[in-house]
Formats: structure tokens, sequence, C-alpha cells
């Protein structure tokens, strides 16, 4: 909004704040050294307080910002680069982002300074607490990224000015190009900051919004802030204590007195770096002063302690947990998943809400129509919205698929009879449709954790109307993460999918592809799943899928497999045979026979 143009600026160094200037109208005038501008922008009350009390310190009035700001620092530059360079390509591939629309600066001293124009989050209101909203959303696109600075997420946080200088390094903070980022080294990099240098940039007032990030400020500007449990200190001084310790104390208080100010400093939202000058000036009245470095490490450790604001978890008692337990128990039937495997099923004892599957096998055993089927099973017997992410397939081979399961088909005939509009399939085609009319496909590719969870919302609200009962995921492989390698991605994968599951109280199966050292043939066991060990941590149950007889075996229209249940939280684990219909891709139970569990008991 073009009212909220006005911002705190310091030249000169940091004892020189609550200079308030409009944005269009303050000019360096040749001055370059230790310049800040704060992240914020205000309207013109801001001017009109400091006039009034001549600080910013208290003020808590509506703010907005022109950029969302990622600090990367650290002591090994090349490393905080790298990290840096990651952080713009994910950007680029998982939020739609254009490279031309991220600003990159190298600080002058230990860092880069990685920013977005807020125009890309859409319609940005300003707010007395848009600096919680700022926060959630930096958090969020920057979980899981090293040398990332989460502190400067404050009210009050001031940002070195680009073309200024670094007292301490004697360096510039600089600009560069994406191109130059990506190529420079840092001695390069280092060079070029020894002087003021431009780079063009695409103006933000030419830039659209972008909906992935649109969706991102959405959730966190819906976000009521002040239901949320917040962990401060106890030690909060009163207004006449306050008073009192500011006019300094002697030796034997002074440890005590300044956890107080740090906690009266937390409670107003300072940061670090404020809380820790404004105790310096307050230190100044001590008879005699602490050590500077003994004040320094005792706001640092309360700030360790107390910035991170998270939820106080529930703690329950046995009689609490009965009651829940009984609730739980009641609603088994009705909530819970079944395979349609039953002696898996009674192993199993079905899949609540909040719980995960992993389903693994080799490629071309069957995953895929065994997940469809399992989908397909619960959708007609709950009459609960399935959604089913394929990720792989297309819709196409989804429906073949759908009719070939519950008509009794070929794939070839349900193809043919389309083609010929053969009116007897769509009449069967008709009566599938009425039986499972809330098995509900997604086919984009390229999804992410949060945007599945975005989807799952946006069905649940504006497509079937009410709970997603089940969630299919045809594959884990095929879901996009962050991450230095395949292992790092797909274990965020699988640890996100169980957060998932828990924060959407929705059971979610996914498929997973085995290792290469397992055989067509081999019996599968916990580990097999390639790439990654967290999928067998963060699943509550892991079923293997493999073949009795190598492909090709024999002339039978039939596939014998074996289903083992590798892993059960809720009991004992085996294995028993199935078989596939070449025909109609079903899958069965074959006879019980030879299905006994690993521990030597009947399944």
């Amino acid at each position: 909004m073009e009212q909220f143009n006005y911002a705190e600026y310091v030249v000169g160094g940091l004892t020189n704040r609550n200079a308030i200037f409009r944005t269009s109208d303050f000019k360096l005038n040749g001055e370059r050294v230790d310049c800040f501008r704060s992240l914020f922008l205000c309207d013109e009350g801001l001017q009109e307080y400091v006039r009034r009390t001549g600080s910013v310190a208290s003020y808590a009035g509506e703010h907005t910002s022109d950029a969302l700001i990622f600090d990367f620092d650290g002591v090994d530059l090349n490393a905080v680069k790298k990290s840096a360079l990651t952080f713009c390509q994910y950007l680029r591939a998982q939020f739609d982002l254009p490279l031309s629309h991220v600003r990159i600066a190298f600080s002058g001293s230990k860092g880069f300074h990685v920013s977005v124009p807020i125009t890309v989050f859409g319609e940005v209101a300003p707010r007395r607490d848009f600096y919680k909203v700022y926060k959630g959303i930096a958090e969020d696109l920057a979980d899981g990224f090293e040398y990332v600075d989460r502190s400067i997420y404050e009210r009050r946080r001031i940002m070195r000015m680009a073309n200024t200088i670094n007292s301490k390094s004697g360096l510039y903070k600089i600009p560069l190009s994406f191109g130059e980022f990506e190529i420079r080294t840092i001695a390069e990099i280092v060079e070029m900051a020894h002087e003021v240098r431009e780079v063009e940039h695409l103006p933000a007032s030419e830039m659209l919004p972008i909906e992935p990030l649109r969706a991102i400020y959405q959730k966190w500007a819906s976000t009521n802030f002040d239901r949320m449990e917040r962990r401060h200190p106890s030690t909060n001084p009163t207004e006449g204590e306050l008073a009192s310790l500011l006019r300094g104390v002697p030796k034997g208080e002074r440890n005590c007195s300044a956890m107080k100010l740090v906690g009266f400093y937390l409670s107003k939202g300072f940061d670090q770096a404020m809380a820790l000058e404004h105790a310096r000036l307050w230190n100044l009245q001590n008879q005699p002063p602490m050590e500077a470095g003994e004040l320094d490490r005792l706001v640092a450790g309360a700030y360790m302690r107390y910035r991170r604001n998270e939820p106080v978890p529930e703690v329950y008692d046995l009689q609490q947990a009965e009651r829940i337990y009984r609730e739980y128990a009641k609603t088994l039937d009705k909530c819970s998943v079944k395979t349609g495997f039953p002696t898996i099923d009674q192993k199993m004892r079905g899949i609540m809400p909040g719980e995960t599957v992993s389903i693994l096998g080799k490629t071309a055993v069957g995953k895929s129509g065994v997940l469809q089927q399992i989908g397909l099973h619960h959708a007609e017997v709950s009459g609960e919205p399935v959604l089913f992410f394929s990720l792989e397939m297309p819709i196409t081979s989804v429906f073949e698929r759908a009719l070939q399961f519950e008509i009794g088909i070929s794939g070839r005939e349900v193809e043919s009879a389309y083609r010929s509009d053969d009116p007897e399939l769509a009449i069967q085609a008709n009566l599938v449709f009425a039986k499972v009319p809330n098995f509900y496909t997604v086919t984009r590719s390229g999804l992410t954790v949060e945007t599945i969870k975005r989807i799952v919302l946006h069905c649940e609200q504006n497509v079937y109307r009410r709970k997603t009962s089940l969630i299919l995921l045809d594959y884990l492989g095929l879901v996009q993460e962050r991450g230095t390698d395949i292992y790092q991605q797909i274990s965020r994968v699988a640890r996100s999918l169980k957060d998932a599951a828990k924060e959407l109280n929705v059971p979610v199966i996914y498929l997973s592809q085995v290792n290469r050292k397992f055989k067509d043939c081999d019996p599968l066991e916990i580990g097999a799943a390639r790439d990654s060990g967290a999928v067998d941590e963060a699943s509550d149950f892991v079923l293997g899928l493999w073949r009795e007889q190598p492909a090709g075996f024999g002339l039978s229209l039939e596939i014998k497999l074996v289903l083992g249940l590798l892993k059960n939280r809720k009991g004992g684990t085996g294995e028993v045979g199935v078989v596939m219909d070449k025909r109609t891709l079903r899958f069965a139970e074959r006879t019980r026979d030879k299905s006994l569990s690993k521990e030597g008991e009947p399944f």
C-alpha cells in the first residue's frame, strides 16, 4: 500500500538509530559506512511516534515489507554460497519462481542476502503482527537449509543497505546477478566488493503473483497467532521494578536483573541484537558494570532458550489417556482402512488416521495395481472420499485399470469397447461410477509434500466437501524435496509424509522402489527400500510384494506373488500368497495353508 513507505534509517553505525524517512525521500548524501534500513515499512504513524517518544523500540503499529529476505551467514563462505545457490534453485524448481525475480547480494562480510520482492506473494496486507506472518513464510521456505540466520525476523530488524561499507571488513555490500553468483568464486566476489556496483533487475512492479507462493502467504495470513501458546521467561519485571532496574544495580544483583530485562525485551518482541544493545546501555549504569563477554553470553543463552516460541505439548495421565482410547476404540470400524487382503488385515487390525503404510516392490511387480485396488476397495466399503495421487500414470491408465478391477475385463477390451462406443460397457461403467463415486485422482507430477497437503485441504473444502478418508501415493520417489543427495531427499519425503498423515488426520499408503540387490523372486525384508532407511522408520506398516516365480515362468493366466507384512506396529509379521489375474489385474489371496507368521504361528 502506497502510504506504507516510511522506514527507519541508520547511517554511520548502530548508535544512530531512530531516524525515520519516507523511502522515496531518503538520500545517503555521500555517507557509505555502516548504513542500514528497517526490514519492515510503516505508515507516517511511525514518524509521529518517534517524534513523540524518541525511539522506535515500543512501536507496535501496522507494517508490511517490500521484500522477503534470507540471510545466509557463516564462517565458510564457500559452504554458505553453496547453500544459498541451492536455495535459489529450489525456489525455481518447487515454487515456479523465475530466477530473474531473485535478488542476490554479498553482505560485505561472511554471507549472502537472497531477497524476493513481496509482490510475488499477491495482495499482502499491512497488519500489526505482519512480522509473524513474514517469519512464518520465511521459515517455511528455508526449512532444512543450512546457514540461514532465522533471528532476523523481528519487528525492529534493520538490514545493511546495498553499496554501503561494512566497517569491520572494509568491503561493500554488493548486488550480484544470478549468473555472477553461480559462476564467480568467493575470491572474485570479495574482489568485486571493493567498490560500488550496479546490477539491472526486473522491476518488482512488472512481477505477477506466483500461485504456490501466494498459497504460503495466505496460510500464514490466516493464522491466529493469539491462540498459539508461547513460551516466554517468567521473570519479567513490573513497571516499578523496570524503572528501578534501569537506574543500575550493585554487583550482587546484576545477573538476576539482567535476566529480568532480557525477559522483558523478549516479551516486547526485541530481536537478540537489539536486546543486547539495550542491555549494554543498561550495564553502563551498574556499579561496577558486568564484563562485556559475560553479558553477551547471558543474553545469547536466554535467546537460545526462549526464542523458538514452540507450543507447549499436552501432557496426559493414564485416566485421560483411557478416555481418549475409549473414543478411539469406538471409531475403529468407521475410520480404519482395510486392504482387502483378509489375512493381512487380521494382523494389521486396520490402518487408522495418522498412520502410514509403505508398499515395497520391484518395478513391474504390480505395486500400482495393489495400491489402486486397496483404494477402490476402501472407497466402496466406507463410502468416504479416497484421494489417489498418481505421479507416474496418466488419468487414462488410472481409469482403464479401475474398469478392469471393477468389471473384470482386460485393458484391451476396455479400449476396444470405447473405440466402438459399446453401449453395454457404458452401462457397466455407469454402475462403477455409482459404486465408487468417491474415488478421486490427481495426476500432476513434481509435487512436494506441502503441495499434496494443500491439494487435500482444497478437495475437502471445494471438491467433495468432507473429510478425506484415505490418501494413496504412487510413488515416493516422485515426490519433490530438497536435499544434497537422493538419500536425504527420500528421507525428508518419508518423514514429511508421516507428519502430513498426523497433521491431516488421514491414513496414507505410498509405494516405494526396492534396492537393486533384490531380484524379482527374492523375499523382501526391512531395509529393502531404495535410497533411504527412513522409509521403514517413518512407516507404521511396511508391506513387500515380490514374485514367487520368475517373470515369464509358465503359461498360466495368473501370476503368483507373495505379499509380506514386514513391519507392524500392532503385532506380528509374516507373508501370504496372492495371485494377480493377468487379464483383469485383480489381486486375491491364495489358500492360506502356506501363510505362516515369522514367529512360526498360523498367520
